[in-house]
């Protein structure tokens, strides 16, 4: 599992150099809806249903893109996504942002896919909607792959997701661009 990060972590950094930044997360305008929220299953997906909705105390828990990357490789939209982080409520509803700015907001879901979980996030602002596989959890529950599916075109994305306990800022991350 460490091996996996490390060459995720390789990857980021060999393809992400360069280029120019054209299409950051902006505050958006809400152009669409969620489907309404729906308690997830925590009997048919015990652990990913802890994982994604434990809070230590604070209630501002979150899940973080530590990494991201998009194949074929595109720099702009991979640091785009970096710092883009998730808080998921336990009554189906989630907030989202990048690094301290609040984003937007809808609803997730688990279903059944073919070689595991697939969590879909249904975002107000339609372009924002995602589907992910969701692999390999860490035991102690604090990083997680996430593997974009075909369902909004989001093949060929790969994150490495990890739990914070509050909003992440550019400096935790030593993260100068914008």
């Amino acid at each position: 599992m460490k091996k996996t990060f490390f060459l995720f972590a390789i990857l980021i950094i060999a393809f992400s150099c360069g280029g120019n930044e054209t299409e950051t997360p902006k505050q958006q305008r809400i152009d669409g809806s969620a489907a309404p929220a729906v308690i997830p299953d925590k009997d048919k997906f015990p652990r990913e249903v802890t994982a994604l909705t434990s809070n230590y105390g604070n209630g501002k828990d979150c899940w973080m893109f530590e990494y991201y990357l998009i194949s074929p490789i595109d720099s702009a939209k991979t640091y785009a996504n970096m710092g883009r982080w998730f808080q998921f409520n336990p009554d189906g509803t989630f907030t989202n942002g990048r690094w301290q700015k609040d984003i937007g907001y809808g609803t997730w879901f688990l279903r059944e896919g073919p070689y595991g979980p697939f969590l879909k996030l249904d975002n107000v602002i339609d372009s924002e909607d995602m589907e992910f596989e969701l692999q390999g959890l860490s035991a102690s529950m604090e990083e997680w792959s996430w593997v974009g599916t075909s369902t909004y075109n989001r093949r060929n994305n790969f994150a490495k997701a990890i739990r914070l306990y509050s909003k992440p800022t550019k400096a935790q991350f030593s993260f100068t661009r914008d």
